[in-house]
């Protein structure tokens, strides 16, 4: 669940200084209103992880003349219009927007347009094969543009942001405030409801509010609907101060995120009061899930996807989508087994660490030379006797990178075993900088701790790791993946690869201790909530080398990597990884959540060689994260 937090009522300076402060939340929607000839303003804020973190802008207090020019300048940024809000201040009108990057549709934002002719707009909207995102509707005070009778007056407009349609069905209505619950019942009858509600004082002629009451002017309610199987949270109009702190209060305690706050403005001037038209959403994880990851698997072409997430140590989820077998049309179940890759990288060092703390290995041990764990292998590079245990967790062995020149040593050379590998790179390839200088992600370093694991247990890497580090967690299911389809276990996956490699060709056998594992999401999160900080259920390491296995490595380049974790500046840490046709990620976030996530495919960017399906992945799970509020079950793990 994400931080969302409301905020409302706020003068010009409060919102200023609340705007600095939230700089790392997203902004999702805002809106000014006028309380007795002052400016006010509302806003939302939600942390955003995965694919809502991106660029963006928001003004507060945009002069009308003044907005044109930031249009322009947002495109110029590439950056859409994502919400509008226009208000008046005394006989001055502003906009409050926000802007951000966007990968989907173009946005049309338009502006100062007279209320008589919305119903044309609308229709001329339709026409283009486009659909309304955010509409407000606001007095502004200006020329009335009769051409019979021209004076200088207060004239209702209106303001929308549009883009194509993607099929969904919509209307916006325009209605007196108290017509708007026969509206409400219209439309929900029909299977729409709200998604964005407005309000403006819709004034007579020649109102001066600085110097009088006005006369009968009406409360107005704009409205955009949009056809959905069911309404996803209450919804309320009209509300004053009192009856709107209320109502969000008894909101949050059924787990409802505000998501529209609809402020407005009851008459004008000296006699402008604030009024709210709010919308929440109860984000139940399946509906969630379901269509996020509908979206996932559209967008990356995945055939078949797994996931778990747990809160607190317990299960929350845990769901399987797609294929596992196209040809058959086996699907996957939350028992299927996928390829981890580079996820096998935090259960190694769990092991590396483990040896440590029972005084086996330390990780100031050097790896190679006569007091070295692998004093029998020599390599050609007198530097890297140089290398300790802790520079291949950190993959600053100075060496044998998976982009360095030469290719990544774990994918070369399929005809040799593991230790016939090991000892034709240590005696062909050199270092490339001093260890514990730089960081280089290293594959083959972490091939050597397993082979350091061998040496100081006395058993295969796969033996130890399974009896000390996985059953501990409760998981006996996980093994060491085979390499040909004829290898594959019984609850295995088939992969596809959608770059031409051949998933069956490579050594995954060989791989083990730096991308070997098979596992299901709910195994990796029994790893996970043992490996989490957190008191329940007991981690399986000290606490001490917990928190040195995930603290950020000073080397340059680390950007964040620990020690077989890569960490972020707000506590989460995580890891993913990828082979021809597989992608991963386990992670652990700061407020009690872990969770995993694997699919039977990924796809590369050839210009960067990195996988754009595991980045997918990952921001798929981080948006799981943030937008789900409430979930279904807590089972032990």
């Amino acid at each position: 669940m994400a931080v969302v937090e409301l905020n409302y009522d706020l003068n010009e300076p409060a919102y200023a200084t609340l705007y600095r402060e939230r700089s790392k939340l997203r902004l999702v929607d805002l809106c000014g209103y006028e309380v007795h000839n002052q400016p006010h303003y509302a806003a939302i804020w939600e942390e955003a992880n995965g694919s809502a973190s991106r660029p963006s802008w928001s003004g507060h207090a945009i002069r009308a003349h003044d907005y044109q020019q930031v249009i322009h300048d947002r495109e110029v940024e590439n950056l859409q219009p994502v919400r509008i809000n226009g208000y008046s201040i005394g006989y001055d009108t502003f906009f409050a927007a926000i802007w951000e990057k966007s990968d989907g549709p173009v946005r049309v934002t338009q502006h100062g347009l007279l209320l008589g002719a919305l119903s044309s707009h609308l229709k001329q909207v339709r026409q283009q094969g486009s659909r309304i995102v955010d509409i407000t509707c606001y007095s502004s005070f200006g020329t009335n543009q009769d051409p019979h009778c021209p004076q200088v007056d207060w004239v209702n407009r209106f303001a929308s942001i549009c883009e194509k349609s993607d099929g969904r069905d919509w209307e916006v209505t325009l209605t007196p405030i108290e017509d708007y619950q026969a509206e409400f019942s219209r439309q929900t009858q029909l299977g729409r409801w709200p998604v964005r509600v407005g309000g403006f004082t819709c004034a007579p002629p020649r109102g001066f509010p600085h110097c009088e009451a006005l006369g009968p002017i009406e409360q107005m309610i704009i409205a955009l609907w949009e056809k959905q199987g069911e309404l996803a949270g209450p919804v309320r109009h009209g509300l004053d101060i009192n009856a709107y702190v209320q109502e969000q209060a008894t909101q949050a305690n059924a787990k409802c995120r505000p998501v529209c706050i609809g402020g407005y403005s009851w008459n004008l001037g000296d006699f402008a009061v604030q009024r709210f038209n709010p919308i929440w959403e109860r984000r139940e994880a399946q509906p969630v899930i379901s269509n996020l990851v509908t979206k996932f698997m559209r967008d990356f072409a995945a055939p078949g996807l797994s996931m778990a997430v747990a809160k607190d140590g317990r299960l929350a989820w845990s769901a399987a989508f797609g294929l596992a077998d196209k040809e058959s049309g086996t699907r996957v179940t939350t028992s299927s087994q996928f390829r981890i890759a580079s996820v096998s990288k935090p259960i190694t060092s769990a092991a590396i660490m483990k040896l440590t703390a029972e005084n086996r290995v330390r990780l100031q041990d050097f790896v190679f030379g006569a007091s070295g764990q692998l004093e029998e292998l020599v390599p050609s590079d007198a530097r890297a006797k140089g290398i300790a245990v802790e520079h291949l967790l950190e993959h600053s062995c100075g060496g044998w990178p998976r982009l360095g020149d030469g290719g990544d040593p774990m994918f070369l050379n399929y005809a040799m075993s593991q230790s016939e590998l090991i000892a034709w790179v240590l005696a062909n390839r050199g270092l490339d900088t001093d260890p514990g200088t730089k960081f280089a992600y290293s594959n083959f370093g972490y091939c050597l701790l397993g082979r350091i694991i061998e040496k100081a247990s006395g058993q295969t890497y796969q033996d130890y790791v399974r009896q000390n580090i996985l059953l501990p967690c409760g998981i006996d299911s996980m093994f060491i993946a085979g390499d040909t389809q004829l290898d594959r276990r019984p609850e295995e996956v088939v992969y596809y690869d959608q770059n031409g490699a051949d998933p069956y060709s490579i050594r995954v056998s060989r791989l083990d201790a730096n991308g070997g594992w098979l596992a299901t999401p709910t195994d990796l999160v029994r790893f996970a909530v043992r490996m989490d900080g957190f008191p329940t259920p007991p981690d399986i390491l000290p606490a001490d080398w917990l928190t040195w296995m995930t603290t950020p490595s000073k080397v340059e380049g680390a950007n964040g990597y620990a020690k077989g974790w890569d960490t972020t500046a707000d506590g989460a840490y995580l890891h993913d990884g990828d082979l021809p046709g597989t992608a991963a990620v386990v992670a652990r976030a700061k407020d009690g959540y872990c969770w995993a996530a694997l699919v039977n495919t990924r796809d590369i960017d050839t210009d960067s060689n990195r996988s754009i399906t595991t980045t997918g992945l990952v921001n798929l799970m981080w948006d799981v994260h943030d937008q789900v509020d409430v979930w279904p079950m807590s089972q032990p793990l």
